[in-house]
């Protein structure tokens, strides 16, 4: 959606409101067609939804210290419920709650938030406008206008609030939340007071930014899916329903990203669905529970959106993984949709994944429940899209809000067959990178680091995934380039970390390779988190364990290390006075030097059992497991192998190679023999016992590779590509 485009939605949007003033117009109200709620009501299952109970919802008391948003939620509730059913005790209760509400002295305040101008305040204002505009005329004038003066005082405190501002975080929740309850209320409100036009012109901006700038591309959230789970899912994608519902724009094809956000669900829900990726403000621990209800709602509403099998196949799949029951959430009735079929995408998504714009990579080894999860972030903290809006200036008067996002470059995260093994320090009041598992420079972070609520200025420095590469079952490789997101001041010329997962059932392994290079010399500290603290097992190798699972941690480069293993406290965001205990660290330093190369093979296995052995074969490294044993080339060539890419792994079973994989390479050998050659660079992967070949290239070329005892040519295309079979 280009700038032009956005001047004629905006128009388009003031038109609508302009015609809903005039006298001759139908007044188009924010839940739409009653009939519609009916019919819906009639025809979905009981065990989906179900109407609230009959039991009046209980208010708080109006305390001077401020209320909290929850009366909002529930008017929702009880609006919805009314225009379902006709019940005329829904419709009573939700008058009842508007007049308790409207005695409030203050519309929020809790947990550090300015009373009546953030989050519960534009709460409120959403659930009593909704309820306000549905019901006003079925209201006493009396009560009516108890309600409606207090809507309209909230709404001058929330705009009065915003108008000062001179730049504003469009893309923010702070924002399309309290702009968002305003411009509702402003809805409820257009015909009887004048100044609501006022409010809903800045609303209808808000909502045309937020989209615009959230529009990513590729479905990822660059708040985390903490604050995806609370600002797209309880917030915004009821705020856009609403917003088509009175002004016509359907915000969902334009905001066409959205239909990519099955893929960030289910990438960053870790297998056996009990709990969520945890990289940045996610949850206040190391783990991150996850709870589905919302998301659950939203992929109903992908699917009814876009008439997407997967989006409904998955949200029966939450419902499953959560125990999801039936509820009285109005949104569960108006998005959901039997007519559209279920389809479980695992059964044809590949179980890894490249968040092209947020630079995030999640990689499973498969899709079961016990499967191994690897995640690794690199890239700018708005994502690539919103970056490149804000370093052109377009957006004149936005100023990002990034305080969610960490600085976390190259940092991953490990968790196996259910057990927690590599983790992050979750949701704190300050963001710091020692407390991520990557690298720390003289003590300090990244860009950003100790601050509250990060700026990462400048905006134009920022890590970014160089390389992704995946082949189910055999292996996956990213390369994650970080040293920009570091003060220039550093000088910090490289710091590449090339990751390589290799999948096993019973013992998947990693092989962490980090490039660092400066031009002046620094205390350089290799970081990692557990839940348990790490144990000595011998020269540079560590144990790490989490109930069943344990990884093995072998820092084979360089020698010389300071080891340190020691807990980390943070300071917590929702009680600033204190801390809390966030597992342990594990840093290990060399000597100051200004080029190293830490090079490290995590195992993954049982407990108390041993998992591979590791061994170094002069510039190869030997993994040897339960009837294979691989042979890595980290530099590209050793132990036989010889390539001119970034790393090359080839797994035999007795003296004959079952498995290969290279990256960025136009040759790959085994003790003289060509495995593959292509005339421009190459990442591939062979698997004979499933005769397999997968193969990336970003320009098409002459490929020829080796299948059983003789080489087959072909002319490579650009892209992802796999032949399996007959075909190979």
């Amino acid at each position: 959606m280009q700038s032009q485009s956005r001047r004629e939605w905006i128009a388009a949007a003031l038109m609508t409101a302009s015609r809903s003033l005039a006298q001759d117009a139908p007044r188009a109200h924010l839940m739409g067609d009653a009939s519609v709620w009916k019919s819906r009501a009639a025809a979905i299952p009981p065990s989906v939804w179900k109407p609230r109970g009959k039991k009046p919802y209980a208010t708080e008391a109006p305390n001077a210290k401020g209320n909290s948003g929850s009366a909002g939620n529930a008017l929702l509730e009880l609006t919805g419920c009314w225009l379902a059913t006709g019940d005329e005790f829904y419709a009573d209760d939700a008058v009842r709650v508007m007049l308790a509400v409207a005695q409030y002295p203050h519309w929020g305040g809790f947990n550090h938030l300015a009373a009546d101008i953030d989050l519960d305040a534009g709460d409120l204002l959403l659930g009593a406008g909704v309820a306000y505009d549905t019901l006003r005329h079925r209201m006493n004038p009396a009560d009516r206008a108890v309600i409606r003066d207090k809507l309209v005082l909230q709404s001058r405190l929330m705009y009065a609030n915003f108008l000062k501002r001179k730049q504003l975080p469009w893309e923010q929740n702070h924002t399309y939340i309290d702009i968002g309850g305003l411009w509702c209320t402003a809805v409820a409100l257009l015909d009887e007071v004048p100044e609501a036009r006022a409010w809903y012109d800045f609303g209808v901006r808000v909502v045309r930014n937020a989209i615009y700038l959230l529009n990513s591309g590729d479905g990822a959230f660059y708040e985390g899916i903490g604050y995806w789970n609370y600002g797209v899912a309880y917030h915004l994608a009821q705020l856009l329903d609403l917003f088509r519902n009175v002004t016509g724009v359907d915000t969902f094809r334009e905001f066409d990203s959205l239909r990519l956000q099955k893929y960030y669900l289910l990438h960053t829900l870790l297998p056996g669905g009990k709990y969520w990726l945890n990289l940045g403000d996610v949850a206040d621990s190391t783990i991150a529970e996850a709870k589905l209800n919302r998301a659950y709602v939203f992929l109903f509403k992908l699917a009814r959106e876009y008439r997407d099998p997967e989006s409904q196949g998955l949200a029966a799949y939450f419902a499953r993984a959560a125990g999801i029951k039936p509820s009285s959430d109005p949104w569960l009735l108006a998005w959901y949709d039997s007519s559209v079929e279920a389809r479980d995408p695992r059964e044809v998504w590949p179980s890894f994944r490249h968040f092209e714009d947020l630079d995030l990579v999640t990689i499973r080894t498969n899709w079961s429940d016990d499967a191994t999860h690897v995640a690794l972030r690199c890239g700018p903290a708005l994502g690539h899209r919103a970056t490149k809006i804000l370093l052109s200036g377009e957006v004149k008067d936005w100023k990002p809000a990034t305080g969610h996002v960490h600085p976390d470059l190259n940092s991953f995260t490990i968790f196996d067959h259910g057990e927690h093994l590599v983790v992050d320090t979750g949701y704190t009041e300050k963001k710091q990178t020692i407390e991520h598992n990557t690298i720390t420079v003289d003590g300090a972070g990244q860009i950003g680091d100790g601050q509250r609520w990060p700026l990462y200025i400048p905006w134009n420095r920022f890590g970014r995934i160089g390389a992704c590469f995946g082949a189910q079952q055999v292996c996956y490789y990213v390369r994650g380039e970080a040293a920009d997101g570091y003060e220039e001041a550093l000088g910090l010329q490289r710091f590449d970390r090339h990751m390589l997962v290799i999948p096993d059932e019973k013992s998947t392994y990693l092989l962490i390779d980090d490039r660092i290079e400066s031009a002046k010399p620094h205390q350089f500290e290799w970081v990692l988190h557990s839940i348990d603290p790490a144990v000595k097992t011998g020269k540079n190798a560590f144990l790490v364990s989490s109930g069943s699972r344990a990884a093995t941690v072998r820092m084979l480069e360089p020698d010389g290390l300071a080891e340190k293993i020691e807990p980390v406290r943070v300071t917590t965001y929702v009680n600033r006075d204190s801390t809390a205990a966030r597992g342990y660290r594990l840093g290990l330093a060399p000597a100051p030097g200004s080029q190293f190369r830490f090079l490290a093979v995590l195992t993954l296995h049982d407990h108390g059992g041993e998992g591979p052995a590791v061994s170094v074969d002069g510039a190869a490294v030997r993994v040897t497991g339960d009837g294979w044993a691989d042979t890595l080339a980290p530099a590209g060539n050793g132990g036989g192998i010889a390539s001119d890419g970034h790393h090359a792994v080839i797994r035999r079973k007795g003296r004959e190679a079952v498995r290969w994989c290279v990256f960025d390479a136009k040759r790959l050998a085994l003790d003289g023999g060509e495995l593959c050659t292509s005339s421009r660079p190459i990442s591939a992967a062979w698997d004979a016992s499933r005769r397999s070949l997968v193969y990336e290239l970003h320009e098409p070329a002459d490929v020829s590779v080796r299948v059983a005892s003789r080489m087959v040519s072909f002319r490579g295309l650009a892209g992802r590509h796999e032949w399996l079979g007959d075909r190979v």
